[in-house]
């Protein structure tokens, strides 16, 4: 085991996706619960090769439902919108920064 930490994001989390990046660190997704807010939200985080916390975002409104490695070093995320139904794909930096939504993605969950 190279390291071991628990995280304090809210009342409880549970990430889904881990995804490691060429200088040791990793970025999970998921989601999390705190006593402020009813219900839960998606949650991403950084931590870094020795275990610290480098980002996290808490209030992400859109679930999370999966996130890969695309080639040139960025993620790709699957997001579903609860209310309407449908997923759409996002680009995102390894700095936590969203590149894009991209419209022209966006599927029926009903052909998902």
């Amino acid at each position: 085991m190279l390291w071991s930490n628990t995280y304090l994001i809210g009342t409880w989390a549970a990430f889904r996706d881990v995804v490691a990046l060429p200088d040791g660190s990793v970025i999970v997704a998921g989601r999390m619960s705190s006593s402020e807010i009813s219900g839960s939200l998606a949650v991403n985080a950084k931590i870094n090769r020795v275990g610290e916390l480098v980002w996290v975002k808490r209030n992400e409104s859109d679930q999370i439902h999966s996130m890969i490695p695309s080639r040139d070093g960025n993620m790709i995320l699957t997001r579903y919108i609860k209310d309407e139904n449908r997923y759409y794909l996002q680009t995102m930096n390894s700095a936590g920064t969203v590149l894009s939504d991209l419209p022209g993605s966006i599927l029926s969950a009903n052909l998902v």
